[in-house]
C-alpha cells in the first residue's frame, strides 16, 4: 500500500512537471498572445453570430444583456463595458445593402480567424502540421469550415446557458417560497452547470480543432482539468484585474485593454490544460496521432517509452517508442515509429538526446512517401526520386556518424511499389505509415565514423 501511494505521488508529480516544462518549451506566452489579438478583432463577428442564434430562442436584447452579465462575471465590469461596445457597434449596420454584404463576409472571416489561429496553437503544442502536399484552397477552405463549426458551438452553448440560467431562476423562485435557505442549493447547481458547459467548449475544441487523432477519453479527462483550471484562473484574473487599475491608465481604451489582458491570461491557462491533456494521453492514454491530412513535427523529444527501461525510467515522450535492450558492449537500441512521423528528424533528435558518435541501424516496415536521392560524385549533390505513395521498406541499412560536433544520419533504403517494381537511394525525407521498426546498435568510439569533407561520405577513421 505504501509503495501504490508513492506510486501516485511519482505519477502526479511527473504529469504536472511535464505539463510546466513544455508549456514553458512551447513558448506559450507567444502563442497566447496571438491568439488574443485575434480573438479582439474576431470579438464582434463572434457575438453577432451568438445574438443571432440566442435571438432564435430569446429576444436578442435579452441575448445581448446576458452576454453580457457571462462577461461581467468573467471579467470584470471593465470587459462587460468593451462588450456592451462591441455589441452596439454590431447592431448598428443600418440598411445599406453594402454595408449589409460586407458585414456578412467579415462576420464569415472574422469569427473563424481567431479558432483558425487557435488551431495553429494546438497543432504546434500538440507537435503535428498539415502535410506540405496539402491543397491550399482545399486546406484553407476545410480549416474555416472547422473553425466555424465551432463558433456555431459557442452559440449553442450559450443558448444552453440561458435555458438553463431561465429555468434555474424560475425554480428558485418557485422552491424559495416553501423553503428558506437553500440559496446554496442554486447557486451550486448553477456553478456545476457552468463548469460543464465550459468542459464541453474545450472538449469540443480539443477533438475537432487540431489537426490530430485523440481519443474522446482523452479529450475527458483533458476538458475537465482545463475547466478546472480555467475556473480557477478566472477568479485570480478577476481579483488581480480588481486590485490593478489597468483600465484608467489607458483611458478611453481602457475597457479594451482590461479586456484583452483577461483573454490573454485565459488563453495562457487553456493553454496549460492543453498541455496536459497531450502529456497524458502520450504517457497513459491511448495516444495522440496526426490526422491523414497531417504529419508529426518531430521539434519535441521524440521518445515515448513502450515500458520502463534503463536510461528512461519515468519520462513521457510522443510518438516513437524506444528501449534498449542490451548495454554490454555494443549498446543496442529498439525505436518504434507511429503513422505520420518524419523518419530522419526523429533519427537525429534521438541521436543527440542519446548522445550517439557512431552506430548502425537496419529497420523493417512501410512509408506513406518518400523523398530518396541519387548522389552524384562529381557534383556532391543528391538527384531527388520522389515517391508520393505507399510503399513497403524491403531494406533499410544506415549509419551514425559525427559531423562536426552533431551526430549526422546516413541511410539508404529499398522500397517496393505495390506493381511489384522497387526504388532504391538515400533517404532525405520518409515519413511512417503504418510502422517501422528500427534496430540500433551503438559503436565503440574508436571505430566512430566521421563525415569526410572531401566525398562528404560517413567513414570510418582507424
Amino acid at each position: 500500500m505504501r509503495y501504490h501511494k508513492v506510486t501516485m505521488f511519482k505519477t502526479v508529480w511527473d504529469l504536472l512537471r511535464l505539463t510546466f516544462k513544455d508549456w514553458w518549451n512551447d513558448d506559450s506566452f507567444r502563442l497566447a498572445s496571438s491568439v488574443a489579438f485575434y480573438t479582439i478583432f474576431s470579438l464582434a463577428p463572434i457575438l453577432t453570430i451568438s445574438v443571432g442564434l440566442a435571438g432564435l430562442v430569446f429576444s436578442q436584447e435579452h441575448a445581448r444583456e446576458q452576454i453580457v452579465l457571462q462577461i461581467e462575471t468573467l471579467s470584470g465590469s471593465q470587459g462587460a463595458s468593451a462588450v456592451r461596445q462591441v455589441l452596439k457597434g454590431a447592431a448598428d449596420i443600418g440598411g445599406n445593402p453594402l454595408a449589409i454584404a460586407g458585414a456578412v463576409l467579415a462576420i464569415v472571416v472574422g469569427s473563424t480567424a481567431v479558432f483558425a489561429s487557435l488551431q495553429s496553437a494546438l497543432n504546434d503544442i500538440w507537435d503535428v502540421k498539415a502535410a506540405p502536399r496539402r491543397s491550399m484552397w482545399k486546406g484553407l477552405i476545410r480549416d474555416r469550415m472547422r473553425s466555424f463549426g465551432i463558433v456555431l458551438t459557442v452559440g449553442f452553448l450559450l443558448i444552453v446557458s440561458m435555458v438553463v440560467s431561465a429555468l434555474l431562476t424560475g425554480a428558485q423562485e418557485l422552491m424559495s417560497q416553501r423553503i428558506e435557505g437553500i440559496g446554496w442549493v442554486w447557486r451550486l447547481l448553477e456553478s456545476t452547470i457552468s463548469f460543464g458547459i465550459v468542459s464541453l467548449l474545450f472538449a469540443a475544441i480539443y477533438k475537432y480543432l487540431p489537426d490530430v487523432q485523440i481519443s474522446w477519453g482523452d479529450v475527458a479527462v483533458g476538458a475537465l482539468i482545463t475547466a478546472a483550471l480555467f475556473t480557477m484562473g478566472k477568479y485570480m484574473i478577476g481579483l488581480y484585474l480588481g486590485q490593478v487599475a489597468i483600465g484608467s491608465t489607458y483611458g478611453a481604451a481602457g475597457s479594451f485593454v482590461v479586456l484583452l489582458i483577461w483573454v490573454y491570461y485565459s488563453v495562457l491557462i487553456s493553454f496549460l490544460g492543453a498541455e496536459f491533456t497531450q502529456v497524458y494521453a502520450r504517457r497513459y492514454g491511448s495516444r495522440i496521432r496526426p490526422q491523414p491530412h497531417a504529419v508529426r513535427i518531430g521539434k519535441k523529444s521524440p521518445v515515448r517509452e513502450c515500458s520502463q527501461t534503463w536510461e528512461n525510467k519515468g519520462r513521457s515522450r510522443p510518438g516513437m517508442q524506444t528501449k534498449v535492450i542490451h548495454e554490454n558492449g555494443e549498446k543496442t537500441h529498439v525505436l518504434v515509429f507511429d503513422t505520420g512521423e518524419e523518419v530522419m528528424g526523429n533519427l537525429r533528435a534521438f541521436a543527440k538526446r542519446e548522445g550517439l558518435k557512431s552506430g548502425r541501424f537496419t529497420a523493417i516496415g512501410a512509408f506513406q512517401r518518400a523523398v530518396l536521392g541519387y548522389f552524384e560524385v562529381e557534383r556532391k549533390t543528391f538527384r531527388k526520386i520522389p515517391i508520393d505513395e505507399q510503399v513497403e521498406v524491403l531494406s533499410l541499412v544506415g549509419d551514425v556518424a559525427l559531423k562536426g560536433d552533431e551526430p549526422e544520419i546516413h541511410a539508404h533504403v529499398v522500397v517496393g511499389k505495390a506493381d511489384g517494381s522497387a526504388h532504391g537511394g538515400h533517404i532525405l525525407e520518409a515519413y511512417v505509415r503504418p510502422t517501422l521498426e528500427v534496430v540500433l546498435v551503438e559503436s565503440p568510439e574508436y571505430l566512430c565514423r566521421r563525415v569526410d569533407e572531401e566525398t562528404g561520405l560517413a567513414l570510418i577513421r582507424l
